[in-house]
């Protein structure tokens, strides 16, 4: 059977236009590609970023409770606690109404040592609260912004050292080891990140670091 041109040239247009087809749709794939790559990449940005952020705002907290902590042990020459470098305090309580300036007994002059929000839905601040400047109860604790109250360890000797949490024997690493024995500090505080557990220590916060 013979095939003229008309045929031939009609087998080459098919061809080509299947071709041209079929580089269309190779295009269109690599294009959504290099799209998907893009906004992967744009992600992980902003959650590195968001992350960054949420690190800095609660090193941030845990900074000003030792700031108001030694501006009390400054005032009155004591802590508003009793000091411990191996029994963890946490930030509610006698504490907490101490540095607020709302214990009568720890802090008779009523002095102000730290100003803090108030915490939403139980987060980043204190909790119970409707009103800034509210009288704090017992039962109101000051948390980080997964709910947790912060962890602190106050130099029981004078010595201005502190035994790393980080060596304890429980504590947790993944991707990271941990470092110094003692810390060359007279208050160290420290959230228990996201994760809301303190000895696993790769998404802990320290004031120290």
């Amino acid at each position: 059977m013979e095939i003229d041109d008309h045929q031939i040239s009609k087998r080459q247009g098919h061809a080509a236009l299947m071709l041209k087809s079929f580089y269309r749709v190779f295009w269109i794939i690599a294009a959504l590609g290099i799209f998907c790559l893009v906004l992967s990449y744009a992600f992980s940005i902003i959650v590195r970023s968001v992350r960054g952020h949420t690190g800095i705002s609660v090193k941030g907290m845990t900074k000003d409770i030792k700031v108001a902590m030694n501006l009390f042990k400054t005032a009155y020459d004591r802590y508003p606690v009793p000091p411990s470098e191996t029994q963890f305090l946490r930030t509610e309580g006698v504490l907490l109404q101490s540095l607020l300036g709302q214990d009568k007994e720890s802090n008779p002059r009523a002095i102000k040592f730290i100003d803090l929000p108030i915490a939403l839905d139980g987060k980043h601040g204190l909790t119970g609260l409707k009103e800034k400047d509210q009288p704090i109860s017992s039962t109101t604790t000051l948390t980080d912004l997964w709910g947790e109250m912060y962890y602190l360890l106050i130099d029981a000797d004078g010595d201005n050292r502190i035994p790393n949490p980080e060596r304890r024997p429980e504590a947790i690493f993944k991707h990271r080891a941990s470092a110094l024995e003692f810390l060359s500090s007279s208050i160290i505080i420290f959230s228990s990140g996201p994760d809301r557990d303190p000895k696993t220590w790769d998404d802990n916060i320290g004031s120290w670091w």
